[in-house]
């Protein structure tokens, strides 16, 4: 199906406008100051700007700067993963770094339900499975977590349950469907894993029951030990080692992401457009010549659109004495009367009046297109003469 013009024109406003609204957007995520869930900085009622704050006034010393790159300090003593943006990946390196730091005595505590979370979860053996309602409220498990006492449950606020097929590990909290946090020993170190993630949040902090259950959490940390927040997969990164390439630019850059977007829309496109991939293979008929007869209807068109009367009937004019004088060795530049004199001598039955009359109308300067065919058919009536003979 080949589009219209009207179609094609629809076509390109239409990824125009979308191309534009993508470079809108990536220059809006760069500025836009909101920031991602539970991220240190966002001050929305999903952010983690209290848990910071609130971290800091019990005396731990709390830090998110990755200005150098994604680096744990020996100093850590917990590295807190709160919900990372599923466009921000961990890179093997990264994983490396995570594994060897908790082998070293680190305590590592990730919370969230997303698919970043959920591909962190996986490299430690747990999955997520989903609930067919919410989980609002749920008392905690584990008996070992009352410091402090936890007098009021917490409010979990997830649809997703631990899922797992190792044994090894400590329930904290659970639900009726499984699990919602569990932690387990790895090396020195130790890993805290949980679907919650309302309870870490700047409300969630506010309701009774979940400044207890994170508290219960961080308590095996030293609170002379540095708690590291994970502000890398939020996207902060201000310096040059977060973007190594042009790749890490299209994949974690806003731009880049828009640029990507821009460049699928147009490839959607142009197939939709049925765009040809090269010249079209003519069939036999359009590849077959023309008669003569074809040319000559058009050449005669063409010139009776112009409108050269004059022109046709002077060429008939000289086609008549260039005949004549072919014959009789005649020059057919001469004038007309002395052409025709010399013409009567040579041939004495010529009608030498009727051929002067027609070379005298021949050159006639504004004629119309009906006396034009009268005066050519005469013409060609005289230019017939010798084969009559």
């Amino acid at each position: 199906m080949r589009l219209t013009k009207t179609d094609a024109r629809l076509a390109v406003i239409i990824v125009v406008v979308l191309v534009g609204l993508s470079i809108v957007a990536g220059f809006q995520q760069m500025t836009s100051p909101e920031a991602p869930m539970l991220s240190t900085e966002s001050l929305m009622p999903g952010g983690g700007k209290a848990l910071w704050l609130w971290l800091n006034e019990l005396g731990y010393q709390v830090e998110n700067d990755f200005s150098n790159g994604f680096l744990i300090p020996d100093e850590a003593s917990a590295f807190l993963v709160l919900q990372p943006l599923n466009t921000l990946r961990f890179q093997d390196k990264e994983w490396e770094l995570i594994d060897e730091w908790i082998d070293h005595g680190g305590t590592l505590i990730v919370a969230g339900n997303n698919y970043a979370t959920h591909l962190f979860m996986q490299r430690y053996g747990f999955g997520f499975r989903g609930a067919s309602e919410i989980i609002e409220t749920q008392a905690v498990y584990a008996p070992f977590m009352n410091s402090p006492p936890m007098s009021v449950p917490v409010t979990a606020n997830t649809y997703s349950v631990l899922i797992t097929e190792r044994s090894d590990y400590v329930t904290l909290a659970a639900a009726e469907r499984g699990p919602l946090a569990v932690s387990f020993n790895q090396e020195q170190g130790h890993v805290i894993l949980t679907t919650m993630v309302y309870p870490f949040t700047n409300r969630g902090l506010k309701e009774a029951g979940n400044p207890s259950f994170i508290l219960n959490i961080i308590a095996s940390i030293d609170v002379d030990g540095m708690i590291l927040f994970d502000e890398w997969h939020h996207g902060y990164r201000n310096n040059q080692a977060a973007i190594r390439g042009p790749v890490d630019w299209l994949f974690q850059a806003p731009i880049g992401r828009a640029v990507l977007f821009s460049a699928g829309i147009i490839v959607i496109s142009l197939g939709l457009s049925g765009r040809q991939f090269g010249p079209p293979l003519p069939v036999r008929q359009e590849i077959a010549r023309r008669s003569q007869l074809e040319y000559i209807s058009a050449v005669a068109n063409l010139r009776r659109r112009a409108g050269h009367r004059q022109h046709t009937l002077m060429t008939y004019h000289k086609n008549i004495k260039r005949e004549f004088g072919r014959r009789y060795r005649l020059d057919p530049d001469l004038d007309d009367e002395e052409y025709i004199a010399r013409l009567a001598v040579y041939n004495p039955t010529l009608d030498t009046a009727a051929l002067r009359d027609l070379l005298s109308r021949l050159k006639q300067e504004d004629v119309n297109e009906t006396v034009m065919v009268q005066l050519t058919a005469e013409a060609a009536e005289w230019l017939n003469y010798f084969q009559r003979k």
